[in-house]
Order: C-alpha cells, then structure tokens, then sequence
C-alpha cells in the first residue's frame, strides 16, 4: 500500500453506477495463482465494482483479483445461499488510520457477475 489517505469527494465524482451499502462475505483471490488472499467483508457494491474491507496488503492498484461474494438466502428472494463471482481490478487502497481500522479496497469488475446457485 502506499499510504495515502483516499479523497471521497473525487471517487464519488467519477462514480456513473449506484452503490448499494451492502455488507457481503468476500474471498479474495490472486487470479494467476488462485491463492485465497483474504477472507472479508463488502463495503459497498454496484454492477461496475465494489469496495471491501482488508488488513491485509496484497492489493495494489492495477493489480487483478478474483472475488467470491456469498449471498445468505433471505425471505422473498432466495431459499438457499448463492455465490456471484467476479475478476476485478483494484482501483485504489485507502489506507487505515491509527484507530485501528481496515484499509478500504475500491475494484472495478473487468467482467460480468457470475451466479452459482447453492443448493
């Protein structure tokens, strides 16, 4: 990571699709090696990208990763969990303070979502 705080304003500026406040289960994957980076949680998510939590410093950006999203069921939409899967690429990482507070990741799908429906 290279330690600079993110401006808001300028990324919310640029923003053309809505971003729904959505905390999903994420796996974070490398795509060429298909190792599990991460295991964390949504910020926020569109249909042209997403942010998540991390602790971890992996993500740089320009790099590519392979994310996993666990959907719960839920009354009136789905009976059973469903997985979407996407390739993003890593727009930026706003670095955590000294609270203690994760760093906040910001990707761009490079291809459609994927549902894989649990049974």
């Amino acid at each position: 990571m290279n330690g600079n705080v993110c401006v808001e304003q300028e990324v919310l500026e640029r923003r053309r699709d809505r971003r729904l406040k959505l905390n999903f289960p994420v796996q974070c994957f490398s795509v060429d090696q298909r190792k599990l980076l991460e295991r964390t949680v949504t910020s926020d998510i569109s249909s042209a990208g997403v942010q998540f939590e991390s602790s971890a410093e992996h993500f740089e950006p320009g790099s590519q990763v392979r994310l996993v999203f666990t959907i719960p069921p839920g009354e009136g939409h789905m009976s059973a969990s469903t997985e979407l899967t996407a390739t993003a690429q890593v727009l930026r990482v706003c670095s955590s303070n000294e609270n203690g507070e994760k760093s906040r990741v910001s990707a761009k799908f490079t291809q459609p979502l994927r549902f894989v429906f649990q049974s």
